[in-house]
């Protein structure tokens, strides 16, 4: 691990502008049940990274490229990973309960069985996640609204075929895809806002009332 504690130093000068630091890239570096808790990782390259059952608790991954990397049963509990790029990131049964992934792209990430407990979702890309059976209770989608039980996609859908989610929290459902985050009601006038009444505003109508229809996804 000397060789990855000298890389942290390192990298940590490089975020602070010295020069005579480096950026840490750790691309496809074998680092499976590695103690990496509380590490300084921030905007470090992590993808393809093989970190299954690594202790990241408290880690600095915001901003980290950890494109494709291997996270399975990795303990990311209370990591700050706002803004980093999972996609394709392989995170089935991980613990990231407290962790913060706002603004985190996750698009097509396996979240399947994952403890996501009290995370914090906010502006969160998860299109084309799998959060089957992932523990999403209480974690954070809005300033003072918090996921209960889970959520249902519909794709592809709209003009830019793109998903549409229902989070199911304690304000009731909200309704997310694209940039848009809100209440039915305020996704209806968006659409037609946007759409009219052409063929997507009627898709969308038509798939709202479908999810809402619909049991949330449940942890087994």
């Amino acid at each position: 691990m000397d060789s990855i504690s000298e890389a942290l130093r390192l990298h940590k000068l490089w975020t602070e502008g010295n020069p005579q630091g480096s950026r840490a890239d750790l691309s496809g570096a074998y680092l499976s049940g590695a103690d990496l808790s509380g590490a300084y990782l921030r905007r470090a390259d992590l993808s393809g990274a093989d970190l299954s059952s690594a202790y990241l608790s408290g880690a600095d991954l915001s901003g980290a490229d950890l494109s494709g990397a291997y996270l399975s049963g990795a303990d990311l509990s209370g990591a700050d990973m706002s803004g980093a790029y999972l996609s394709g990131a392989e995170l089935r049964g991980a613990d990231l309960s407290g962790a913060d992934l706002s603004g985190a792209y996750l698009s097509g990430a396996d979240l399947s069985g994952a403890d996501m407990s009290g995370a914090h979702l906010r502006r969160a890309e998860l299109r084309g996640a799998y959060l089957s059976g992932a523990d999403m209770s209480g974690a954070y989608l809005l300033p003072g609204v918090n996921i209960t039980t889970g959520t249902r996609a519909i794709n592809p859908i709209g003009s830019r075929n793109d998903t549409l989610r229902v989070w199911y929290t304690d304000h009731g459902p909200y309704l997310q895809t694209g940039c848009f985050l809100g209440t039915r009601d305020e996704f209806l006038v968006a659409v037609t806002k946007k759409h009219g009444d052409n063929q997507h505003a009627q898709n969308y109508r038509l798939a709202v009332d479908l999810l809402l229809k619909l049991e949330p996804e449940a942890a087994p």
